[in-house]
């Protein structure tokens, strides 16, 4: 560290040389006046110790002075008198330290350094994994794929990014990346410094969706007050990210509305009004004209929640982007494992773009690692592609159908998953009839 010693006593300047010069670590460059410490602060220090009684300038102006200049600058006071309202001041204004010169001050000096070290060693931890986030969530290369919906989708996550007071609401099945995409936005964002806090409704009670959202304020036994902080506190000046929003109670759809119309808020049990500087982004397994026409669903949260709307396309309906997303999963599995780079035969490529990914892009990355760690050379090839579920790979890889018995198995698959006719009808695009028809072979009627 560059240090800047201030101190107008030749002696005291002496001593405080001897007290430092130790350690290796501490460049010491020193000042005898507040005027030629002004002059060189253009080669900026990393810290400053400041004599308060310099002969030109007053050390409290020179403090203030030195904070105007540069606030990332940190200031230990050295003071002759022990003057605590002083002392008080200088802290308040954001000194480091506020030391006396009397018996101790080597003791406490050395103590002060050891905890800048320590402070600006986090300070370089943090910014490190910032940078490893910050990398890990950059917008060029986790949104992949050539197809025209995931064009549509990477648009609208610009779109997030730039305006980052919109709420964002993000739909699509399991494993489509709902909340991948909310980090994305919150990364790429100038929110990006503050928290991104995650609540999961569908697990929750309503007691806790209200504690989990908003936070509690109660007393102990003895009188005391006690809080919990609330997730939507937890993100002040970042992202609160609500996943399975269909799953919020009517009464904590309420409470949830009154937030985004007042941008304030309570705490369960509290009286003190908290104001709203967060982003919201939610998320739903279900279509937005899904979740409008449920009568649980409350239409006003809907609109205000609903802000920038994403539909995540599932996998089965971009095709063309499969062997983009595996390679890449590759690539990222290899490099992180230590592995040899590996390619995909054209073997594999065809049986991974004939499944048809129930798991979505959260299984096809399965799906790559485990054939990574399954082949020993420097190829994928098809054996080492193995899919979780054997329903969809018997539909191609096993025992060859005729096209009504590989209809019937797309219909079993659909009804089993979603169970609602309806919903299977809009998936599949099929009239209610063919799957009320199939339920009749399945029983034993006939059509």
């Amino acid at each position: 560290m560059k240090v800047f010693i201030v101190e107008d006593d030749p002696l005291f300047s002496a001593i405080i040389e001897r007290l430092l010069q130790e350690d290796d670590s501490l460049n010491l460059v020193f000042f005898d006046s507040g005027e030629s410490l002004l002059n060189g602060l253009s080669k900026n220090p990393d810290v400053v110790t400041l004599d308060l009684g310099l002969p030109d300038i007053s050390g409290v102006e020179l403090f203030g002075r030195i904070k105007q200049f540069n606030s990332e600058i940190e200031v230990i006071i050295i003071s002759g008198q022990d003057d605590i309202n002083v002392a008080v001041e200088l802290l308040k204004d954001g000194a480091y330290d506020y030391l006396v010169k009397d018996n101790n001050l080597k003791e406490r000096l050395h103590n002060s350094f050891k905890q800048l070290k320590m402070r600006r060693k986090l300070q370089e931890e943090v910014m490190g994994l910032r940078k490893q986030v910050t990398g890990r969530f950059s917008f060029e290369d986790v949104v992949i794929g050539e197809s025209s919906s995931i064009q549509a989708v990477e648009h609208l996550i610009q779109k997030a990014i730039k305006i980052n007071n919109i709420n964002v609401s993000i739909y699509g099945e399991q494993g489509c990346g709902k909340r991948f995409i909310a980090k994305i936005i919150h990364h790429n964002s100038s929110r990006r410094d503050f928290p991104f806090v995650v609540l999961d409704a569908e697990p929750l009670t309503q007691q806790q969706q209200i504690e989990e959202l908003f936070g509690v304020e109660n007393v102990d036994v003895v009188g005391r007050p006690t809080s919990q902080k609330g997730k939507i506190e937890e993100a002040a000046g970042g992202t609160i990210y609500i996943e399975n929003v269909d799953k919020l109670t009517p009464v904590v759809q309420l409470f949830l509305l009154e937030l985004l119309k007042n941008h304030s808020y309570y705490s369960l049990g509290g009286y003190e009004m908290k104001e709203l500087n967060t982003r919201v982004i939610v998320s739903s397994l279900l279509d937005p004209a899904d979740l409008l026409h449920r009568s649980s669903f409350s239409t006003d949260l809907y609109y205000h929640l609903a802000g920038l709307s994403i539909h995540l396309p599932p996998l089965r309906k971009r095709k063309r982007d499969i062997i983009l997303l595996a390679e890449h999963f590759l690539r990222d599995f290899c490099t992180n494992n230590g592995l040899i780079k590996k390619d995909l035969t054209a073997q594999a490529r065809r049986k991974l773009l004939n499944y048809f990914y129930p798991g979505n892009i959260r299984e096809l990355r399965t799906i790559i690692d485990l054939a990574a760690v399954l082949s020993n050379g420097e190829i994928i090839d098809q054996e080492h592609i193995t899919f979780n579920s054997v329903e969809e790979e018997s539909l191609l890889e096993g025992e060859e159908l005729t096209m009504r018995e590989y209809n019937d198995v797309i219909l079993r698959h659909f009804l089993k998953k979603y169970k609602n006719v309806m919903t299977v009808a809009e998936k599949l695009e099929i009239g209610k009839s063919s799957i009320y028809n199939f339920l009749k072979r399945e029983r034993g009627e006939e059509e």
